[in-house]
C-alpha cells in the first residue's frame, strides 16, 4: 500500500517536477470507466487502472467506487410536495342542533370498504351509545 502513494505521484517527475494533484482511486475508476465503458468487467477495470495509472486496487473497491460514481451521475430526486390539510367545513348552526336519527341510505352502503366499517355502521353505533350512555359498564 505504501507503494501506491508513491506511484500516483509519478506524473510530477514526467512533467518537469511540477506538482500535479494526486489521482485518487475514485478518479482512476472514473477514467477507466470512461475509457473502456461503464459496463466493463471489474477485472478489466482493474487491469486498466494498474497499467495506465499504476495504482493497485482490489475489485471490491472498484465495485464500490463504480457504484458511487453511477449514483452521483443519476439526477437527484426532488422531495415530494407536501399536501395541504383539507379544510373542515362546518355549518354555524350544525353544532348546536342535535343530530336526527340516522336513516340508512343506499350510497353509504356502497362505500363500505371490504372487511371494514362503513359510515352507516358508525352512525348506528353512535346512536346506540347516545341512548345507553358511555359510562354504563359492559352489559
Amino acid at each position: 500500500m505504501a507503494d501506491d502513494a508513491n506511484d500516483r505521484g509519478g506524473a510530477a517527475a514526467a512533467n518537469g517536477g511540477a506538482t500535479e494533484p494526486k489521482l485518487t482511486r475514485k478518479e482512476a475508476v472514473r477514467r477507466a470507466m470512461q475509457e473502456i465503458g461503464e459496463d466493463a468487467k471489474l477485472a478489466d477495470l482493474q487491469a486498466v487502472i494498474r497499467d495506465r495509472f499504476h495504482i493497485a486496487i482490489g475489485t471490491n473497491h472498484i465495485s464500490t467506487e463504480r457504484g458511487k460514481i453511477r449514483k452521483e451521475a443519476q439526477p437527484k430526486a426532488r422531495p415530494a410536495a407536501k399536501k395541504a390539510a383539507p379544510k373542515k367545513r362546518t355549518a354555524p348552526n350544525q353544532a348546536a342542533a342535535p343530530a336526527p336519527a340516522a336513516a340508512p341510505t343506499a350510497p353509504a352502503a356502497e362505500a363500505v370498504p371490504a372487511g371494514g366499517y362503513g359510515l352507516e355502521d358508525i352512525q348506528a353505533a353512535k346512536q346506540l351509545l347516545g341512548r345507553l350512555g358511555a359510562d354504563r359498564p359492559g352489559a
